[in-house]
C-alpha cells in the first residue's frame, strides 16, 4: 500500500493505518487477517495497535529492523538530501525519469522515486515544491519511520496490550535483522515465533506454516 501524500506533509505509519481502514470499510470487511512482509510489518503492527478489534491474526514476515538497517536508512536519506541540495527537486525528477531506479537502488531519487516515475502529475507538483520545506518533510519522515533499532510501527507498550495471534518469521540480513523479529516476539503476548533459518523457509514449508497458523485462528 502507498499512502496518499500531500506536499508539505510528512508520512507516518498512521497514513497507512487510515488507508487500510478506508479499504476495509469500502469492501465492507469488519475483521481480517493481516500479513506484512519486510517494511510492511510496520503498518500491520500500527493497524493492530490502532484497531485491534478488526484484526483476526497477523503474519509478520521478515520485519525490517536492527542497527544496520537504521544506519543504512539514515545514510540513504542523507544521500538524497545532499542531491537535493546540489541539484534541486527538478534535478530529482529528471534523475528518476531518466534512470527509473527506486529509492533502495539509488538513494538520490528519494523515497518518492517510484511515484515520480509512475505519475507525471505528481512529478510536476514535486518539482515545484519549495526546497527548504521539502527538506523539513523528509527529515520528519526519517525521524518518524526510521527512529529505532527495532521493528517500527507501534510502541512496545501498545504491542504488549494486544490479544492477537501473530506468526513472526525472522529474516537474516542487514535490512531484516533477526533482532527485529525477536523484538516482536517479546512484545506481542500471543507471538508464534517460527524459529527456523532462512534455508528452511522454502516455498512449501512457508505455505504450510502460514496456512496452518491461519487455520488455527479462524476469523
Amino acid at each position: 500500500m502507498r499512502p496518499v501524500w500531500r506536499p508539505r506533509e510528512r508520512v507516518t505509519f498512521q497514513h497507512y493505518v487510515r488507508q487500510a481502514t478506508g479499504l476495509l470499510d469500502h469492501l465492507n470487511i469488519a475483521r481480517a487477517h493481516l500479513m506484512g512482509g519486510c517494511m510492511g510489518c510496520s503498518p500491520v503492527a500500527a493497524f493492530a495497535a490502532a484497531h485491534p478489534e478488526r484484526v483476526g491474526a497477523m503474519v509478520l514476515w521478515w520485519p525490517t529492523g536492527g542497527p544496520k538497517y537504521r544506519i543504512s536508512s539514515h545514510m540513504r536519506f542523507a544521500d538524497h538530501l545532499g542531491f537535493v541540495q546540489r541539484e534541486g527537486l527538478k534535478g530529482v525528477v529528471e534523475l528518476v525519469q531518466r534512470e527509473g531506479k527506486p529509492f533502495n537502488a539509488d538513494p538520490r531519487g528519494g523515497p518518492w522515486a517510484a511515484v515520480i516515475k509512475a505519475d507525471p502529475d505528481f512529478a510536476a507538483r514535486f518539482a515545484a515544491m519549495d526546497v527548504e520545506k521539502y527538506k523539513i518533510v523528509v527529515d520528519g519522515v526519517l525521524r518518524t519511520m526510521f527512529d529505532r533499532d527495532t521493528a517500527a510501527g507501534a510502541e512496545p507498550e501498545d504491542l504488549m496490550q494486544l490479544d492477537i495471534p501473530a506468526l513472526v518469521v525472522p529474516g537474516a540480513d542487514a535490512f531484516h535483522g533477526a533482532s527485529a523479529a525477536r523484538y516482536l516476539q517479546e512484545c506481542l503476548p500471543r507471538a508464534d515465533y517460527w524459529d527456523i533459518g532462512v534455508e528452511g523457509q522454502t516455498r512449501e514449508a512457508a505455505e504450510a506454516r502460514v496456512l496452518g497458523f491461519l487455520k488455527a485462528h479462524p476469523l
